[in-house]
């Protein structure tokens, strides 16, 4: 149920959490904001919506009225904002949003109001500002030094909860929107490149927040993520550059020798390069950290480049699938609708248009292996796991037909062959691809477990054999 015409810095608890819920479009959490800590468990909807009774049962208990949190993130319960992420910056001097208003080309947070929702207590050094995104944030903690901009970035679910109005602060005052809240959640506007205003602010203070270095060497300012990363040996890299320096040498390391190095000899070359490079060290402890937040950036990234790929092709998105490789990118996909195995790879092709030469991705059948695809999959394990029997399954198939075969208790080979005897299997090597497929639904949960399992077994303790037979 719609609630627009609320004020929702005047509303009671209950009627600003369906604000939230029903216009911003997010999960509101029923929280003691004064001490900020949530009163139920929240992190299994970090990633899913709050369903509508449980969120009414919170309602009629008076659970919101000690105040609200937010999980910042993907929006659910608004049909025009779904598939957006609700973006929350948390400033807790006035410095850093000084410095916001400046890199957006305004005077006051009040002028951007209406395209933000814009959101303070009595302390008017310190706000909340939420936007829309059509892709999440990287997370951004502040740091402590009240000398330089002190900005927390909330982009998912999993970076956490943020008090929002009405509710009470420590100090006694309640959170109010500044402007019209109802031209935010009514003309929305999308804000896809805040991070980079962020970033711009963060390195004149030399804080690293998208890998960017503060350098002005064209040199030291290549894009680590990509080719070879240069800088002159012959200079020593002084004190202010060191961190964001450091950071663009290993993501470009890690970047082209992931698959080929070892991580520790790769995070060994960057220990080195401190040590011998740098005017003054970083300590070992930074250098560390640096490292490790490099490897979780890096595969975030390839992550990304991965679903951006499968996204493009629904075939595979909206199938079972699994990566065989990623140079090529081939897979093993069950399609659905032609009820088939087959295995696929993304190739480039080149196609003249205007006179010059346009490369596509396209996508190529390779091989299909199976006439139907695997609709249910039962592991069956045995009790007795010490006779180290060969893992069977019970797996229903389904073909074009519509014509289901199921295989109760049969090892995967036992499978594939009474899936030949009834002409199903259209090329060698069907074992295989049924077992990447197998992966795919251990990994996605979709397999059920089961372990009333026939079983037959030998065991021997000392001198005597016992057999087992269920």
């Amino acid at each position: 149920m719609s609630i627009k015409m609320i004020d929702i810095n005047h509303a009671s608890f209950n009627d600003a959490a369906d604000w939230w819920r029903n216009e911003v479009g997010v999960n509101p959490i029923p929280a003691c904001t004064r001490n900020k800590r949530p009163k139920v468990e929240w992190k299994q909807f970090q990633d899913k919506p709050i369903p509508p009774e449980l969120h009414d049962l919170w309602k009629k208990e008076g659970m919101f009225n000690d105040g609200i949190m937010i999980i910042v993130g993907k929006t659910w319960h608004n049909d025009r904002k779904k598939g957006l992420y609700l973006i929350a910056l948390d400033f807790d001097n006035k410095l850093g949003s000084d410095e916001f208003c400046t890199a957006n080309s305004t005077e006051s947070l009040e002028e951007l109001a209406g395209s933000m929702l814009i959101e303070q207590h009595a302390d008017e050094a310190r706000a909340h500002i939420y936007f829309y995104s059509k892709r999440p944030y990287k997370k951004l903690n502040r740091t402590s030094d009240s000398k330089v901009p002190q900005i927390e970035i909330k982009g998912t679910g999993e970076h956490g909860l943020m008090c929002v109005t009405p509710s009470p602060h420590k100090n006694g005052t309640n959170y109010e929107i500044i402007g019209d809240s109802s031209a935010f959640v009514d003309q929305f506007q999308i804000h896809d490149n805040i991070d980079k205003h962020i970033d711009s602010i963060l390195s004149k203070y030399d804080i690293p927040y998208l890998f960017k270095s503060n350098n002005g060497d064209k040199n030291r300012n290549n894009n680590a993520t990509d080719g070879f990363f240069k800088f002159n040996p012959d200079e020593k890299i002084k004190k202010g550059s060191r961190h964001n320096f450091l950071i663009k040498y290993a993501n470009s390391l890690i970047r082209r020798l992931r698959k080929s190095t070892p991580l520790d000899a790769i995070k060994i070359s960057v220990e080195y390069m401190n040590k011998t490079y740098f005017e003054e060290p970083l300590p070992d402890k930074e250098v560390e950290q640096i490292f490790n937040d490099c490897m979780d950036f890096i595969s975030k990234q390839i992550d990304e480049e991965k679903d951006q790929v499968i996204s493009s092709f629904p075939e595979i998105a909206n199938n079972i699938h699994y990566q065989l490789s990623k140079m090529p990118p081939k897979y093993i996909i069950a399609f659905k609708d032609i009820k088939q195995v087959t295995e696929v790879t993304i190739k480039p092709k080149s196609k003249e248009k205007g006179g010059s030469s346009i490369n596509t991705l396209y996508l190529f059948d390779n091989t299909t292996y199976l006439a139907c695809i695997p609709t249910r999959i039962v592991r069956h394990k045995n009790p007795l796991a010490f006779l180290q029997t060969t893992q069977k399954y019970t797996m229903t198939f389904t073909d074009k037909a519509g014509e289901k075969h199921t295989f109760s208790q049969k090892t995967l080979a036992e499978i594939v062959q009474q899936l030949r005897d009834l002409g199903k299997v259209l090329s060698d090597g069907a074992d295989k691809a049924l077992n990447a497929l197998l992966q795919t639904y251990i990994e996605n949960k979709f397999i059920e477990d089961n372990e009333e399992t026939d079983y037959i077994g030998f065991f021997k303790d000392k001198d005597k054999w016992y057999y087992f037979c269920k």
